[in-house]
C-alpha cells in the first residue's frame, strides 16, 4: 500500500507543479472530506472499503502541505514551518481517535 500511496503523492504534486499548489490543496482536502463524509452512510462493508481506499489516496496531501509551507516561508522561517505542519500533523493523529472514542461514549 505504501508505494500507492506514494504514487499518489508524486501524482499530487505533479498537478500541484502545473496548477498551483494551493488549487489542488484545497481539491484534494473537499474529495477527502466528501469521501469521509460518505463513510457515515455506508451500507455495506464493500462499500466502505471503497471509500477507504478513496480516502487513501487523497492522503497524499501532506507531503504537499509540506511543499507549500517550505515555499511560502522565508529561507530563515523553513525549519519552524516545517516543524509545525508536521506536529499538527501527528497531534491530530493521536488525539482524533481519543476525541472520536469520548464522543462514541458520550452520544452512544
Amino acid at each position: 500500500m505504501a508505494p500507492l500511496l506514494a504514487a499518489c503523492s508524486r501524482r499530487l504534486g505533479r498537478l500541484a507543479d502545473r496548477y498551483g499548489q494551493k488549487g489542488i490543496a484545497v481539491k484534494a482536502l473537499v474529495a477527502y472530506v466528501v469521501l469521509l463524509a460518505l463513510c457515515a452512510v455506508v451500507t455495506r462493508v464493500e462499500q466502505l472499503l471503497a471509500l477507504r481506499i478513496g480516502i487513501g489516496l487523497f492522503g497524499g496531501i501532506g507531503p504537499l502541505g509540506l511543499a507549500m509551507a517550505t515555499a511560502q516561508a522565508p529561507r530563515e522561517e523553513t525549519g519552524r514551518a516545517v516543524g509545525l505542519i508536521q506536529a499538527a500533523q501527528i497531534l491530530s493523529a493521536a488525539i482524533g481517535p481519543l476525541a472520536g472514542g469520548i464522543l462514541a461514549d458520550v452520544i452512544g
